[in-house]
């Protein structure tokens, strides 16, 4: 699991998965030996503590800079930490369809 996220209009989030095994063996493994950082990451961001979240997510793409979807946690830190996350659930929510 990747991330849990909430679509404008809706109140039930969904689940997203990565799927990595038609990468090649290098991405792989990169991907592997990132994933205890990448997962520390994601406790942070899901607990609120962007900052600490931010530090785990920037240690994950310096050592795969190929990996989006470290890039993408590492936006929305940016967009999260400059609004109200007051109600933060943990759930990222999509404002536009």
């Amino acid at each position: 699991e990747i991330d849990s996220v909430r679509v404008k209009g809706k109140t039930n989030s969904c689940k997203i998965y990565e799927v990595y095994s038609h990468l090649g063996i290098e991405e792989i493994i990169s991907k592997e030996n990132n994933r205890t950082c990448f997962l520390d990451g994601l406790a942070h961001f899901r607990s609120g503590n962007f900052p600490q979240a931010k530090m785990f997510f920037e240690d994950a793409y310096f050592q795969n800079p190929n990996d989006y979807v470290c890039k993408l946690y590492l936006d929305r830190i940016e967009i999260l930490k400059n609004g109200n996350v007051d109600d933060w659930d943990g759930i990222y929510d999509f404002k536009v369809k």
